[in-house]
């Protein structure tokens, strides 16, 4: 017995030194991720069968991780939850059959977060069962659990050539889905990891003044004699006073601080670190990150990530180089294919002053309005590398969701080609100079993220 164990520790101690060897001559293979954006998915994908939508997929097959944002609820609705209030018309409660999680991951997703404005469509039992139902079928899921505690806390992968980890968060929620902390009496929660983000109206001192006076004919300020620089709280939103007008984001520092401190951890417990958000605040344009969006991923940069994705606003933004890590700002959509939802709630229609209960006409009257144009429906699937942690490679497929295909077909993602792919691909690297990023855009169809 003791000659056995001997011989056990002397084998295992030859093969971690071949292996240690292997990486230091750059022998084993590198560590690849493909990431998509955002995922609104409500048909089998097994239906799409032609070269390019199946090429597109063999990215996430045949990397180590495959990433999306499940913008979805995948549960039975009876008994699983109630849809949760919209509010404005244009709002939507997403939800689709649970079988379309296998689909998942068959091609090739193996993380996904559930922290986005979607997430808590269908209440803490919609979140959960989607949670549950991503994990039977071996999806690694962040963004999303009983308290803030567990929703915050980073997910772990492992996989031949490397543990990873997965830390979520949402800046767009709906009120009310964000988790809370436990206390020694109330237990917290459930929902998803969210920064808050205050908005700031700036505005110059003549125009405070003018707002301050306002407030206090309408008896919403105490006095018109307030002085027009101090911040001022009117009609839901907060003013202060800046040289020009101008809109200012601020996430909040405790949620930076407590989502940072994950990111900490996770770098001590993986290979690879990926911090995740959603994001549909913007600056000026919608392809632009609102202010706070930018110090925030490089705070999780700092705090130890090697790969930071966006998603959220339905559009390609830019991408920046940090530290040699990378920061995709948005990736733009992946599977966008609300239309052939089963069916919505009743009060959307009465919201959007349809009469009817068929989702098509609610489609044919906002959405078509809102998503018009062909942004909405290209994105990037990214396709990275990284060796012994290092980042080595990105190369950049452009995706075809097929906007002039019937609604059936709509919205399912394909490899992008001629005149489409050269037109997503020279957006993405006009918006990515906007950081100092310059991607090479090649003669086969993709692009390549200069390293240098």
């Amino acid at each position: 017995m003791e000659v056995d164990r001997r011989q056990f520790v002397i084998q295992t101690a030859v093969a971690a030194l071949a292996l240690a060897g292997r990486r230091a001559s750059g022998a084993a293979r590198p560590l690849t991720l493909a990431a998509a954006g955002d995922c609104i998915i409500t048909r089998p994908i097994h239906n799409d069968t032609d070269s390019d939508s199946q090429g597109i997929l063999q990215l996430f097959q045949t990397a180590d991780i495959g990433f999306g944002n499940c913008e979805m609820t995948f549960h039975g609705l009876v008994g699983a939850g109630y849809a949760a209030p919209t509010g404005a018309c244009g709002d939507l409660n997403l939800v689709a059959d649970p079988a379309i999680v296998k689909d998942l991951a068959r091609a090739g997703f193996n993380m996904m977060t559930v922290a986005n404005n979607h997430g808590g469509d269908y209440g803490e039992a919609g979140l959960m069962a989607t949670i549950r139902n991503l994990r039977e079928a071996n999806i690694t899921v962040a963004g999303g659990g009983l308290n803030i505690a567990q929703a915050r806390e980073a997910r772990f992968r492992s996989t031949a050539h490397g543990r990873v980890a997965l830390v979520a968060c949402a800046s767009t929620f709906r009120a009310g889905t964000q988790a809370s902390p436990d206390n020694p009496e109330i237990p917290g929660r459930p929902g998803i990891s969210t920064l808050r983000v205050q908005t700031v109206y700036g505005l110059p001192r003549a125009q405070m003044a003018e707002l301050h006076q306002i407030g206090a004919m309408l008896g919403r300020t105490p006095e018109a004699t307030a002085p027009a620089r101090t911040p001022l709280e009117l009609f839901g939103s907060t003013f202060r006073e800046t040289p020009a007008a101008t809109v200012i984001t601020e996430a909040d520092p405790a949620d930076i601080s407590a989502i940072t401190a994950q990111v900490a951890r996770a770098r001590a417990e993986a290979d690879l670190v990926v911090v995740t958000i959603h994001a549909h605040e913007n600056g000026p344009a919608r392809e632009e990150p609102a202010a706070f969006l930018q110090p925030f991923a490089r705070a999780c940069i700092d705090a130890g990530a090697d790969l930071f994705l966006g998603h959220g606003p339905h559009v390609l933004r830019g991408i920046e180089l940090y530290k040699g890590r990378p920061i995709f700002y948005s990736l733009g959509n992946f599977f966008f294919e609300a239309e052939t939802i089963e069916q919505i709630p009743d009060e959307i229609y009465q919201n959007c002053g349809i009469v009817s209960l068929s989702p098509s006409n609610f489609f044919h009257k906002v959405m078509g309005r809102m998503f018009e144009q062909d942004v909405f429906w290209e994105g990037i699937v990214p396709r990275l590398s990284f060796d012994n942690g290092r980042f080595t490679e990105a190369v950049l497929y452009p995706v075809d969701l097929r906007r002039h295909d019937p609604p059936t077909q709509r919205g399912a993602p394909a490899l992008a080609r001629g005149a489409v792919a050269a037109r997503i691909l020279e957006r993405q690297a006009a918006l990515a100079r906007e950081f100092g990023t310059q991607i090479e855009v090649t003669g086969k169809g993709i692009g390549r993220i200069q390293l240098s």
